[in-house]
């Protein structure tokens, strides 16, 4: 099935292709080889549902899952129309802003400022892979955006979640595009 034109599912698709095509991000999930290798570890909307008839991923599944990224849309002005002037006439665009969660895997026994310090220098070095490559969209299926922000974090697991879901650290990076 083909999606329409303009719909909000093909900028999160774009995005998921430009983040396979990250060096960074293919390292960072553990030696990707290519594209679909990396893609296998980005999620639209949220993990795919846990395997059986469990209702939730047991702390080695969700372990075994990251590093790994979801993308979603977001709440407010997830996708806009903006006024787009043409000589004598106008159209809409498409646009919006885009949220990533990137999460990974946290050593207990490294300090909380060292492993934030090694985790926002890798965002930082994805960020700006992914603003290279945005320059690029006309040439490929990378989505054209015109601002990328570490929107939150790093942040870690909350208190009490640790036995069930594991010791992970993970941020927020917004597109907007």
């Amino acid at each position: 099935m083909t999606e329409p034109a303009g719909c909000i599912s093909l900028a999160q698709e774009a995005l998921r292709k430009t983040l396979g095509d990250s060096a960074t991000f293919r390292t960072w999930v553990g030696g990707a080889a290519d594209r679909a290798a990396a893609m296998e570890h980005i999620f639209h909307e949220g993990l795919p549902e846990p395997d059986g008839e469990a209702d939730a991923f047991e702390q080695q599944e969700l372990v075994a899952q990251r590093p790994f990224v979801i993308v979603w849309t977001a709440e407010t002005e997830g996708l806009v129309k903006d006024v787009e002037a043409g000589g004598d006439r106008f159209y809409f665009g498409d646009g919006g802003k885009l949220l990533m969660r990137l999460e990974q895997n946290a050593a207990d026994n490294q300090p909380a400022s060292t492993a934030n310090l090694q985790f926002k220098n890798t965002i930082g070095q994805i960020m700006d892979e992914l603003a290279a490559m945005a320059g690029l969209s006309g040439n490929g299926d990378y989505l054209a955006f015109k601002r990328i922000a570490l929107a939150e974090g790093p942040f870690w697991t909350p208190p009490g979640a640790v036995e069930a879901q594991g010791l992970w650290q993970a941020a927020v990076l917004r597109v907007e595009w």
